[in-house]
């Protein structure tokens, strides 16, 4: 396993590094996987596999050295985490492998969290992360500055070695709504098989992705509704053929339906008019698309 090379090291180590406009550390691997998911349209899997279109599990991802994207961060995280003062064994990344890339993750950009239960699907985004949340600053809400200021939130900064044994990681919150973002202390079981987290940044690149197609093609969408349900519609943002549907000439008024699809809360859901029926529109999950099929 050791010693990882300073090549390794530079392009995931997220010390010392300023924050992006994507809400991640500006670390060389972030932006490697953000391009993956843009350019190419497809959605990393940090955990389980997800059965979405064009998603591919990190361990497919290639790395820098003879490992795969995976080893490297938990390995390098590891590191870290030792320089802490954690006392990791050396195999330790061979034992905690997914422990440790949520670690990594949670500790270097915002995450986007989704989990699916008895009481259905909640959403809400993570971290560990205090340079995040101070950027964020601007877009929290009065309350929760508070807290901030008076150090409520301090603990949650800090790993333990529980919570890389147990699969418990403690995060900062982040739910957001029309009044701003609003922080709570949260626990991410990362064994569980309803829990998903992705950096946000690459839900957004992926979700990119699909839009280009979307505003240039008319596709075809299978995908699960929100009672588990299957689902085909047909569906596009290319102009011409929105104001066929809507039956005006003026390309103008799709704007509204724009600004409708690209706006949402949410970073895995998309609004889209649904061309088989008129003035109808859909509202879908990014993780819930397992096939898209252009139309010719």
């Amino acid at each position: 396993m050791f010693p990882i090379s300073e090549k390794v090291k530079r392009a995931y180590s997220w010390l010392n590094r300023e924050t992006t406009i994507e809400q991640c550390l500006d670390v060389p691997a972030h932006l490697n996987l953000y391009h993956i998911a843009h350019k190419n349209g497809i959605l990393i899997d940090f955990l389980k596999p997800s059965g979405c279109h064009c998603s591919r599990p990190l361990s497919q991802i290639a790395g820098l050295s003879n490992s795969p994207m995976n080893i490297e961060m938990a390995q390098v995280q590891q590191e870290i985490l030792k320089s802490f003062g954690l006392p990791l064994s050396h195999d330790f990344y061979n034992l905690h492998l997914n422990n440790l890339i949520v670690s990594y993750l949670l500790y270097s950009s915002v995450c986007y969290v989704q989990s699916e239960g008895v009481n259905g699907l909640d959403s809400y985004y993570v971290t560990k992360q205090v340079a995040i949340i101070e950027g964020l600053k601007p877009f929290i809400n009065s309350k929760d500055i508070a807290k901030l200021n008076k150090g409520y939130f301090d603990d949650r900064y800090k790993t333990t070695l529980s919570e890389l044994t147990e699969s418990k990681h403690k995060v900062i919150t982040i739910r957001t709504d029309a009044d701003g973002y609003h922080l709570g202390k949260g626990i991410f079981y990362s064994n569980s098989k309803n829990n998903a987290i992705y950096p946000a940044y690459v839900l957004r690149g992926y979700k990119k992705a699909l839009l280009g197609v979307l505003k240039r093609r008319v596709i075809r969408i299978s995908c699960l509704d929100s009672s588990g349900g299957d689902i085909k519609f047909v569906t596009t943002l290319n102009g011409d053929a929105i104001c066929s549907w809507l039956q005006i000439s003026d390309m103008n008024q799709c704007q509204p339906i724009w600004r409708q699809v690209e706006g949402s809360y949410c970073e895995a859901n998309l609004t889209l008019p649904n061309l088989d029926t008129r003035n109808e529109f859909v509202t879908i999950n990014l993780l819930h698309i397992f096939n898209v099929q252009i139309l010719p």
